[in-house]
């Protein structure tokens, strides 16, 4: 999907969940009436007593989160490498095998505090 076409499908989002398409809990319990409103709108508010509990999402309304959600991981992913990438721009020290096993392992040795901190394990 462009980013262009992401951006649409934020936007149809965005407008169906803030506009008013809601179904009390006991509408829901009682009645078939909501699965129209559903239908044409794709993503519902569930409310008890004007709280808000839960979502109801349509077929087609989770088809496009899932699709907007894919291209934000695509966004992620391709951001990270870039940054990867951004890194290690003019590295010139590369190495493999056993060479570059045993530089990885006295690095990590060599930045134990760092590594354990990312991780919270101390």
């Amino acid at each position: 999907m462009s980013t262009v076409a992401a951006a649409a499908n934020v936007a149809d989002i965005r407008s169906r969940v803030a506009g008013d398409h809601r179904v009390s809990l006991s509408e829901f319990t009682r009645g078939k009436a909501w699965r129209a409103k559903l239908a044409e709108n794709a993503f519902m508010e569930v409310q008890d007593h004007s709280e808000r509990i839960g979502w109801l999402i349509s077929e087609e309304g989770m088809a496009g989160f899932v699709e907007y959600v894919s291209e934000l991981e695509d966004k992620v992913e391709r951001a990270e490498l870039a940054a990867i990438a951004e890194s290690r721009r003019g590295y010139e020290d590369w190495r493999s095998g056993t060479d570059g096993a045993e530089a990885a392992k006295a690095y990590f040795a060599e930045h134990e505090a760092e590594f354990m901190e990312a991780v919270d394990a101390r």
